[in-house]
């Protein structure tokens, strides 16, 4: 089955920067036009969402009383997300909890010592956030109890092979959820080069060789920034990267990973971290990128493309 652009489409969320959390989940217009967004160095091409669009979904999603049937497929769902305690990912969760209870559990992977670290980082960051208070004025008393059988929390790290997850939860993990979204990500500007390319370049390949050994994946759904294209003084046009196409012919991820390393047994304590800050923006700046966020960012996409082959994808800004 081909789902395209689904989650990226659920009612839409704006954000809005200095207002109050319950503008955080605003709802819009299913036909908000959304951007397509990849390295590449073209126009920028818009496509609003349409019904028309659902035509290769099953047929359990098709048109329903909420519009386009994306909330029918959201039901009983399972999902992956990473980076759930950001603010992109947060808004998404509770989105998600609030317009379709019935879904099934959300793994969130988190980067703590043990399980009772992630579980006490569940409770302060999101189910003890005022973001939430639309379902906990819904659930009432048993509001931490509903959001506890909905969040499962994950020990592990975007940056270690396989996702740095115990072998038995691995192992839970894949063979129950039909959806991965990947919003984890560095995102300092100028955060010490290994440490952003290790996370922001190679981490979403790490998790679609995750997701290509989970037995029911429908979506998987990077987010990435729309800022991955660079500085360029010309007329833009944004098409979906071609597998085996990079940014640009003369960057190669592995050598930026070497020069890292090579950084990392030169410098020490307080040099070591300015000096890896000061490379990652070096070799940002020559390669036509504003900071190492973007570069790096950048990088994660083109690392993921030639993984896509096999798993069910779609890329964001």
């Amino acid at each position: 089955m081909a789902i395209s652009n689904l989650l990226a489409t659920i009612n839409a969320v704006s954000f809005f920067s200095g207002k109050p959390d319950h503008f955080l989940a605003r709802p819009l217009s299913q036909t908000t036009p959304r951007i397509q967004t990849s390295c590449c160095h073209r126009e920028p091409s818009f496509k609003p969402w349409t019904p028309t669009m659902m035509s290769e979904v099953e047929t359990d999603t098709k048109s329903d009383s909420h519009g386009v049937g994306i909330f029918r497929f959201l039901q009983g769902k399972s999902y992956l997300i990473t980076g759930a305690t950001g603010f992109l990912a947060k808004v998404l969760i509770e989105k998600l909890v609030r317009e379709s209870p019935e879904i099934g559990n959300i793994f969130i992977l988190m980067k703590t010592q043990d399980q009772e670290s992630a579980n006490k980082r569940l409770y302060d960051e999101i189910i003890s956030s005022d973001l939430f208070r639309l379902i906990k004025q819904t659930h009432g008393s048993s509001y931490e109890a509903f959001m506890k059988s909905k969040l499962i929390p994950v020990v592990g790290d975007i940056g270690e092979d396989n996702l740095g997850i115990k072998s038995q939860m691995a192992y839970n993990i894949s063979d129950e959820i039909d959806v991965i979204i990947s919003c984890a990500g560095r995102t300092t500007f100028d955060y010490r080069y290994d440490s952003a390319l290790n996370v922001n370049a190679l981490g979403p390949g790490r998790l679609l060789s995750f997701g290509k050994g989970c037995k029911k994946l429908k979506l998987f759904l990077h987010i990435s920034t729309a800022y991955v294209t660079g500085n360029k003084e010309v007329k833009i046009l944004e098409t979906p990267l071609c597998i085996g196409e990079n940014i640009t012919s003369h960057l190669n991820i592995e050598t930026e990973m070497k020069l890292a390393s090579e950084a990392v047994r030169k410098f020490y304590g307080r040099e070591e971290i300015k000096k890896l800050k000061e490379l990652g923006m070096e070799r940002a700046q020559h390669y036509g990128w504003e900071n190492t966020y973007t570069f790096t960012k950048a990088m994660g996409e083109c690392n993921s493309q030639p993984k896509r082959r096999s798993a069910c994808s779609d890329y964001k800004a």
